[in-house]
């Protein structure tokens, strides 16, 4: 191997594996997803904090790496359709 193609080969290898820690940092730095689907009103619901609760202490933190998406039929069961279509949406 040439010097010439050995610096090429070492400044590729070099460039490649100095990627490797943001690559991984971008993969933890993921922000997951949830869609929540609930009957009664936000006021209403005491659901949304122990939600959140178990959420976190499985390492999920709102606003931190998970969005929440919030969906309420507040207290219409005709409602119920409409919302879940938005959530699957």
């Amino acid at each position: 191997m040439s010097d010439l193609a050995r610096r090429e080969f070492i400044t590729l290898v070099g460039g490649a594996v100095a990627g490797w820690p943001l690559v991984a940092g971008a993969e933890q730095a993921r922000k997951h997803r949830l869609g929540v689907l609930l009957y009664s009103t936000p006021q209403a619901d005491q659901q949304m904090e122990r939600l959140r609760a178990g959420l976190r202490e499985r390492g999920y933190v709102e606003g931190q790496n998970l969005a929440i998406s919030y969906h309420f039929a507040e207290g219409k069961p005709e409602r119920l359709p409409e919302k879940a279509a938005a959530l699957a949406h």
